[in-house]
C-alpha cells in the first residue's frame, strides 16, 4: 500500500512548473534580444543561497525578480551572457516565481523557489526481491520520455545507448511528477570500481531528445545535484566527468531520488541558439605533418559526434602554429576538444600534460583556443619499449580462464588483443613484449566458454615504471 514519507532535505530541491519560453533572436522594439531561461539550480532553497540560472542572451539582463522583490544586476554574484549567480533576497516568500528583468520587460520561467526548510514529500513503495527498484523527480521537468541508462545492459564493457533497448521511467500512481523504474539485479550487473569497490548496478538517468533519439548531454547532473530522500544505505554516488555522475547500488531495494537539473544545464526542451563558429587553434607543439581534429557533441547539427577521425572535422592549417576550422549552425553550449592523427591517444593535455575537460561553445563566433601539449608526444610522451608486465588479480578471477592485457597497441588493440599473460600462480600473471609510446592497458579475462570479461575501473596510464598493477573482474 502507497503511503507519503517526509524528509527534511538537506540538499536542494524544487517544484518546477513545466512552462519554458524559447529564445528568440529577434530584437524585440526595447531593442533588447528576448533572454530564455534554460535551467535554475538549486530551487529549493534558503534565504541567502545563492542560485544559479542558465540560459541564453542574458546581456541586457538589468534584474533578476524573486516574486516581487528584486535584485539588480550591480548586486549579482557574477553574471555573464549564458549564466547569472545570484543570492536569493532576505525578503523573499516562499513559493515565489523567478523572473529576468531585460528592456523593462519582465520574463518569467514559470519555476517555483520553494523553501528548503519545510519537507518534501515522495511516494513509498514496497522492495521486490533481486529488484532495485528506482523512483525519482525530476526538478527541471523533462518534455520527453527518461531511460535508464546502466550497467543492467552492456555491450562489452559499455552501456548500451540504443533507446529502445533501455527501460524507461513510468510515472507513479497517484502522485504527480514522481517516477520509477524497477530493475533485475543479474550477474552481469554487477561490477567492481577501482574508487568504490564491488556493486550490484550501475546507473544514470537521460532525457530523450524530441525524436526519441539518445544524447549524453541530457544525462541528470553532477553528484550536488542529487538528492537521496530514501535508500541511502544502498546508494552511491561517484563524481564523474564534466558535470556527470554514475550511481551505484551496493544491494537490492529502493531508493528515492529528486534530481536537481539535467548535466551542466542542458536540456532538450529549450532550443539552442546557433551560431556559425569558427575555432581557431594556436599551438607550438603540434609534431610536424600532424593532422588536427577538432571532436565533440556535434551530432545534433549535422557533424560527426566524438569522432575523432571524422574527416569532415579536419583543422586547416593556417601556418606553423596556427589551424583553423568554420562549423556552421552549432548550439551554444555544445562541448568540443582538440586531438592530432586521428586518436583519442593524442588528445590535447595542460602544460603540465594533465588531462584537460571539454571546451564550451559560447555567444561569441569566434573562438580561439591554445593548447599547450599533447598526450602522446613532445615532452609529454612516454617512449615505448620492450618490458614484462605483471598484473594481479585481486577479485573476480575464474579458475582456468585466460588473462589477456590489452590497451593502445598498434595492431590487434583493446578487443581484439590476443596477447595471452603466462600463470605465475596466486592470480599473478605476466607477459612480455614491445609496448607503444604514451602506453595504456588493461586486462580482460576469457573464460573457457570463450565469453569475455573485462577489468573493472580505469586503464592504466604507463609512465614508465608501473610495469606492475592491480585489476578486479566483476564478481
Amino acid at each position: 500500500m502507497k503511503s507519503l514519507k517526509y524528509v527534511m532535505s538537506a540538499a536542494v530541491v524544487c517544484l518546477v512548473a513545466a512552462v519554458s519560453f524559447v529564445a528568440c533572436d529577434k530584437d524585440k522594439d526595447n531593442g533588447t534580444k528576448t533572454p530564455t531561461i534554460i535551467g535554475v539550480q538549486p530551487v529549493r532553497v534558503n534565504i541567502g543561497d545563492e542560485i544559479t540560472i542558465t540560459g541564453q542572451n542574458f546581456d541586457g539582463v538589468t534584474a533578476v525578480k524573486f516574486g516581487d522583490v528584486q535584485v539588480a544586476k550591480a548586486n549579482f554574484v557574477s553574471a555573464t551572457s549564458s549564466i547569472i549567480k545570484v543570492a536569493v533576497p532576505a525578503e523573499t516568500t516562499f513559493p515565489c516565481t523567478l523572473a529576468l528583468v531585460a528592456g523593462g520587460v519582465s520574463y518569467p520561467y514559470g519555476t517555483n523557489l520553494t523553501d528548503a526548510s519545510v519537507a518534501a514529500e515522495y511516494p513509498s513503495l514496497a522492495p521486490q526481491e533481486g529488484k532495485v527498484i528506482i523512483v525519482a523527480k525530476f526538478l527541471e521537468a523533462p518534455c520527453n520520455d527518461v531511460v535508464l541508462l546502466g550497467s543492467y545492459h552492456q555491450n562489452g564493457e559499455d552501456w548500451i545507448t540504443t533507446p529502445s533497448e533501455l527501460l524507461k521511467f513510468e510515472a507513479v500512481e497517484g502522485y504527480d511528477d514522481w517516477y520509477k523504474v524497477e530493475v533485475e539485479l543479474t550477474e552481469s550487473a554487477a561490477g567492481t570500481d577501482g574508487e568504490i569497490g564491488a556493486f550490484l548496478l550501475g546507473i544514470k538517468p537521460v532525457q530523450l531528445k524530441g525524436d526519441g533519439t539518445f544524447n549524453w548531454d541530457y544525462q541528470t547532473g553532477d553528484e550536488d545535484h542529487i538528492n537521496v530522500l530514501e535508500g541511502e544505505d544502498i546508494v552511491i554516488i561517484k563524481p564523474g566527468y564534466a558535470g556527470e555522475a554514475n550511481i551505484y547500488f551496493s544491494a537490492a531495494g529502493v531508493a528515492v531520488f529528486e534530481f536537481d537539473g539535467w548535466k551542466n544545464g542542458n536540456t532538450p526542451c529549450v532550443e539552442k541558439v546557433k551560431h556559425d563558429y569558427t575555432f581557431t587553434l594556436t599551438s607550438t607543439t603540434v609534431p610536424e605533418g600532424a593532422i588536427v581534429n577538432i571532436v565533440g557533441n556535434f551530432g545534433d547539427y549535422g557533424y560527426p559526434g566524438w569522432d575523432a577521425t571524422a574527416t569532415e572535422l579536419e583543422m586547416t592549417k593556417v601556418n606553423a602554429t596556427t589551424y583553423t576550422i568554420t562549423l556552421n549552425q552549432v548550439g551554444e553550449g555544445t562541448e568540443y576538444k582538440y586531438v592530432i592523427n586521428k586518436t583519442w591517444d593524442n588528445n590535447e593535455v595542460n602544460d603540465t600534460c594533465g588531462s584537460v575537460g571539454n571546451h564550451l561553445t559560447g555567444t561569441e563566433s569566434a573562438i580561439n583556443s591554445t593548447v599547450p601539449n599533447w598526450k602522446a608526444y613532445g615532452d609529454c610522451a612516454v617512449p615505448g619499449g620492450t618490458g614484462t608486465f605483471t598484473i594481479t588479480i585481486t577479485a573476480g578471477y575464474v579458475e582456468g580462464s585466460d588473462i589477456i592485457i590489452t590497451g593502445n597497441f598498434a595492431t590487434d588493440n583493446w578487443g581484439n588483443s590476443t596477447r595471452v599473460m603466462t600463470s605465475k600462480g596466486d592470480n599473478t600473471f605476466e607477459w612480455t613484449g614491445d609496448y607503444p609510446v604514451s602506453f595504456e592497458y588493461k586486462v580482460i579475462m576469457r573464460k573457457a566458454s570463450s565469453d569475455d570479461v573485462w577489468a573493472s575501473g580505469d586503464n592504466v596510464t604507463f609512465n614508465g615504471s608501473n610495469f606492475d598493477a592491480d585489476f578486479a573482474f566483476p564478481e
